[in-house]
């Protein structure tokens, strides 16, 4: 079968349908221009209009600061919570699942996380034993930190706990 051909308005040469930006607003459900020349002219256009495009933006900046983190952050926030969440088995439903059933605090502490990134409180971090790859529970940043820099040994946090007990004033 062969792929459906058209003409480019910018080149005027002869194309397959795949080298097109796909628009269903136009007849066909592809652009005018190929995907080279839709670049071309979108550089063009750019450098033609830069300053006015710049103040645009700046007076959208001063009205409201988070203009333009507002849809980046949230995009990369959620990719990024479901990339993590993926490396270790869970899915956003199967976190908020095991989020209610702690209440929304850390296993280990019983406190709600407080470390900010980005202004926003941060998520509680997935803790999952590293031989096994099974999930133990959520834990706030700084035991997460704690678990982490003991490299999960028991003895080590034992030690730990007994150096405390013993140097405790009181």
């Amino acid at each position: 079968m062969l792929a459906a051909v058209k003409t480019c308005n910018g080149c005027q040469q002869e194309l397959p349908t795949t080298a097109f930006i796909k628009d269903r607003s136009r007849p066909g459900g592809y652009g005018y221009r190929c995907l080279e020349c839709s670049r071309k002219r979108q550089r063009i256009n750019y450098h033609e209009n830069r300053s006015r495009i710049s103040e645009s933006r700046r007076q959208k900046r001063k009205t409201d600061p988070r203009y333009f983190r507002r849809g980046q952050a949230n995009w990369e926030r959620f990719n990024l919570r479901k990339y993590h969440l993926q490396q270790v088995g869970l899915t956003l439903s199967e976190y908020e699942t095991l989020l209610q059933k702690q209440n929304g605090v850390c296993k280990i502490c019983q406190q709600p996380e407080t470390r900010r990134q980005r202004g926003d409180v941060t998520r509680l971090a997935v803790d999952h034993d590293h031989a096994t790859g099974q999930i133990r529970g959520l834990l706030c940043y700084r035991c997460n930190l704690m678990l982490g820099y003991a490299k999960d040994s028991v003895t080590s946090l034992l030690a730990a706990v007994t150096y405390l007990q013993e140097t405790q004033n009181g």
